[in-house]
């Protein structure tokens, strides 16, 4: 973090930005996960990986970019309740089964936060 950024926008704040680049750094060095290691992580977190018989790859909201010339062709996006269609992208990935997987985190993420409070 250089003096002269910390003094344009607080300490706080260069904290912040160099904290959230450096998780930025691990993730893209983090390998990709293979289709069987999707599936498996899934199924140990107790995700369904969605799958669609109109989609292409085989899995919902996972599109295959064929411009992609090598790696990370499998885009995710979604369309969350109440945003008007506005579709949201989540990124892209080795494997379909890997998009796939994000996708359903995702799902399982907005699922928990509309569920209903259980009465005790």
């Amino acid at each position: 973090m250089s003096i002269a950024y910390a003094r344009h926008v607080g300490r706080a704040k260069a904290v912040q930005a160099a904290a959230k680049a450096e998780e930025e750094a691990e993730l893209r060095a983090v390998p990709a996960l293979t289709a069987d290691g999707a599936r498996a992580l899934a199924k140990a977190e107790g995700l369904t990986l969605m799958r669609s018989a109109s989609a292409k790859t085989g899995y919902r909201g996972v599109i295959f970019d064929k411009r992609v010339v090598a790696g990370n062709g499998y885009e995710v996006s979604v369309t969350p309740p109440g945003e008007g269609g506005r579709q949201h992208y989540l990124g892209r990935y080795a494997t379909a089964e890997e998009a796939a997987l994000v996708h359903a985190r995702y799902w399982a993420t907005i699922c928990d936060a509309f569920a209903p409070i259980q009465p005790h």
